[in-house]
Order: C-alpha cells, then sequence, then structure tokens
C-alpha cells in the first residue's frame, strides 16, 4: 500500500505458502495446538512482519503475541498483521512517526457476509446510506475497514469495541479512501465523532485496507509544513 509508505511505513505481503519452520521456538509454542491453516496463516504473517522490520535493522525479530494475541513489537515499533486465504501482510512504522497502524484483508467471495449479519456489522444509518447488501463491494469494504480500525486503535484505548462503534462515513472511489466516525466514547482522547481517514486497494477480489494514525510530533509537523 503506497500510502502508507508515504507515510513514513513499511509494507510487505505474500501470497506464497510458507511453513513453521519460518518460526522462532518460542512463536510456535504459541500456538502449537492451532490447526495447520492457523499455522501456516500465522507463519505467514509473521514471516511478513520481520520482512517488513528488516529496513529498522529488526529482521529477526521475535514477535510474541500478547494477551490479546496481536504481536508485540519491537520497542519503539507500531505495526499490524493481517492474513486470510492465501494472502498475508504485515505493516510496520517507528512510533515517532505513527502512533498506530491496523490492517486487513477480506475475499469478496460469495457466504463472506451474509444478511443475518448485516446488523451486527454496520449500523441502520449505515445500512440505508450505503445501501448496503452481501453481495455489495462496500459491505466489504466497510468491514474490513473497520477491522482496520479497531487494529490501529486496540493498543492504545485498551478495550474492546465493536462494529457498530463506529460507522463509515464516506468512501472516495477515485481516491481510494474512506472515512470512519467513532460512535462511542474511547480513553486517550478517542472521543464519540472523531473521524479517522483509512486508504484501500482492491486486488481483483481481495480488499485490502489500512488505517494510520500520526504521532503527535508528526502530526504536528505535517501540520506546520
Amino acid at each position: 500500500m503506497q500510502r502508507l509508505i508515504e507515510l513514513g511505513a513499511s509494507y510487505r505481503e505474500s501470497r506464497l505458502p510458507l511453513g513453521v519452520e519460518q518460526l522462532f521456538p518460542e512463536e510456535l509454542a504459541q500456538v502449537r495446538l492451532a490447526c495447520d491453516k492457523r499455522l501456516r496463516d500465522f507463519a505467514a504473517g509473521r514471516c511478513c512482519a520481520r520482512q517488513a522490520l528488516e529496513p529498522f535493522g529488526l529482521g529477526q525479530a521475535l514477535l510474541l503475541g500478547g494477551e490479546t494475541g496481536a504481536p508485540v513489537w519491537p520497542q519503539g515499533m507500531v505495526g499490524s498483521i493481517t492474513h486470510t486465504e492465501g494472502f498475508a501482510a504485515a505493516s510496520v512504522a517507528s512510533e515517532r512517526l505513527l502512533a498506530g497502524i491496523g490492517i486487513d484483508a477480506e475475499w469478496r467471495r460469495p457466504g463472506r457476509i451474509e444478511q443475518g449479519m448485516l446488523p451486527l456489522l454496520f449500523t441502520e444509518a449505515e445500512r440505508t446510506r450505503f445501501g448496503l447488501c452481501p453481495k455489495k463491494p462496500l459491505s466489504f469494504l466497510g468491514f474490513a475497514a473497520k477491522e482496520a480500525l479497531y487494529k490501529c486503535l486496540h493498543p492504545l484505548v485498551r478495550t474492546f469495541f465493536g462494529f457498530t462503534d463506529a460507522e463509515l462515513l464516506a468512501v472516495d472511489m477515485e481516491r481510494s479512501t474512506f472515512t470512519l466516525r467513532l460512535l462511542r466514547d474511547l480513553p486517550a482522547g478517542h472521543a464519540a465523532g472523531r473521524c479517522y481517514a483509512g486508504m484501500f486497494q482492491w486486488q481483483e477480489e481481495l480488499i485490502l485496507t489500512a488505517v494510520a494514525l500520526l504521532a503527535p510530533a508528526a502530526a504536528a509537523r505535517r501540520s506546520a509544513g
């Protein structure tokens, strides 16, 4: 995702199957009871993450899962991993530039989103605003956008929030951007009404989304410049 790179992040993705030999013993121990698919996905995600960390001199970093299962990044770094069938990606950045990153990847395939799931994923206002239905590409975009927002904010707010705690406010198909708005107060200054910009990219039937939050100092420099 070129725009993540323009913000100072490193991004890597892979469609290659990767085995558990890519994992450190400590990482493998955390998923030793997982099924084969979970092991492959975990290995692919960790491999992409280490590749993304290479420009920072951290390509051999041990990436254990924390209390929520999300990776614990090396000191001074923020990042996010996503994986789905046959695809994995990771993005990392210095916390001096970005306060948080969230990325997500979802396949647009029949059955991935069903009619009964829509009220659990989207508010009534969203469903009306965008005419959301299981086959509409915007349904997949909205789902992946909210996943990316959660991955970006959760390390900062340390609080669970659901799909209907944020709403898809706008989508710019030409610029491949979207805007999400929080509908509830979260800690650390992330209050209801705050909006977050994100980016997306279609790779055939795969939708990639990302939300990146500038660190305060970097945001101030950007505003001044």
